[in-house]
């Protein structure tokens, strides 16, 4: 199981660098980078549980997808998660490089 786990993952770093650039290009930071594949880990573990016709518990969702418990249940306890992503703030850091690699003036 251990080789099988190592060569998925193995395979979707491989897939994310270009996205991983994408992403630094448009001045997205890694934690919001991570918080968003936390949110894809818990939609992807409970329709997993939903598929096999389990309860899609906060135990069952921690073990499955490997996201912390306080955080599966903070992510739980909100129901518009597409929303928190369109009002994330990213660091300032990241804002002004965003703006700059995306207003036409500075091109």
């Amino acid at each position: 199981m251990l080789n099988r786990s190592l060569l998925a993952l193995t395979s979707v770093v491989h897939l994310l660098r270009p996205a991983i650039a994408f992403l630094i290009r448009n001045g997205v930071a890694y934690p919001a980078f991570a918080a968003a594949a936390k949110e894809l880990f818990l939609q992807q573990a409970r329709a997993e549980l939903e598929r096999d016709s389990r309860q899609p518990s906060l135990s069952a969702l921690t073990i499955l997808s490997g996201v912390h418990r306080c955080d599966v249940r903070k992510l739980t306890a909100t129901p518009d998660s597409q929303d928190r992503h369109a009002q994330q703030d990213l660091n300032l850091a990241s804002q002004v490089v965003s703006r700059w690699l995306s207003d036409p003036r500075y091109l």
